[in-house]
């Protein structure tokens, strides 16, 4: 596995974030190097699309929790992007049913905190060859 080009924050500054929490514009940043939609977003956070735009028109931030989901999930596309050559190969692994995830796919996991640990590991253990 290459470098990465996210640098890797300290657990304390980690912390710091998301309590201090996430912004439409580091949301919409996400969207755009994602590629995936806001809909999609919405639904991983467990909020309504139209409460994503209330949140740029209002200048709100995410709470502590969804921010701390969504700092998992902006990490987890980048390890996936990394591990698996560009973001529309890991969007599209992320749509396959996985044994390891009891038929579920690895995109049904997201929408928790652990569910987006359980997809890290799993691509880390594709990065470095365990078989899967």
């Amino acid at each position: 596995m290459a470098a990465s080009a996210t640098p890797i924050i300290s657990p304390i500054m980690f912390i710091q974030q998301a309590q201090a929490g996430i912004d439409y514009a580091q949301l919409a940043a996400f969207l755009q190097n994602s590629d995936i939609h806001k809909a999609e977003l919405a639904e991983i956070l467990n909020l309504d699309p139209k409460t994503l735009d209330n949140y740029r028109k209002q200048n709100k931030s995410l709470d502590n929790l969804r921010s701390e989901l969504f700092l998992k999930l902006e990490e987890v596309f980048e390890v996936g992007k990394e591990v698996l050559g560009s973001k529309e190969t890991f969007r599209s692994w992320l749509h396959l049913p996985a044994g390891e995830f009891y038929g579920k796919t690895p995109w049904q996991l997201l929408s928790t905190v652990t569910g987006v640990g359980e997809v890290r590991n799993q691509l880390l253990r594709i990065a470095y060859g365990y078989a899967v």
